[in-house]
This record gives structure tokens, sequence and C-alpha cells, in this order.
């Protein structure tokens, strides 16, 4: 089955983002974060906040980026 490029990337990074943020705000709860890692926190979930709103309006259905991300064969 052939899947689209883009969209297994996205969703693979979509995944880690979320387990990022999860780990992140499990560390909030024992301790304060520092600096970097509040930074590193609102944009991960930036990005998670991002998809959610691609998925939302469809543009990775009506976009074109076949020549960066060809298609996939998932077995």
């Amino acid at each position: 089955m052939k899947v689209n490029g883009r969209k297994l990337w996205l969703e693979e990074n979509v995944t880690h983002a979320n387990k990022f943020l999860s780990q992140l705000m499990n560390a909030e709860e024992k301790r304060t974060l520092t600096p970097a890692e509040e930074k590193l926190k609102h944009i991960s979930a930036s990005y998670c906040y991002l998809y959610s709103l691609l998925l939302d309006s469809d543009l990775l259905e009506n976009s074109e980026d076949s020549e960066i991300f060809p298609p996939e064969t998932i077995h």
C-alpha cells in the first residue's frame, strides 16, 4: 500500500513531539523546568497544535510535495 510520504513524516514527528511534551509535563510536576526546557515544551505544544490545524483544514490532502516526499510503501 502506498502512503503519502509527507503525511508519514509529519505523523512520526507529532508522535515524538507528544512524547517529549508528556515527559516535560511530568518533569514539571516534580520540579521547575529550566528556561530551555520551558521553550522546548512550548515548541512541542505548538507543533502538536499546528499539526491538528493542518489536519482540520485538509491541507495535507490538497497540496503537492511529491518531489520532496515521494509515496512510501507500507508492508
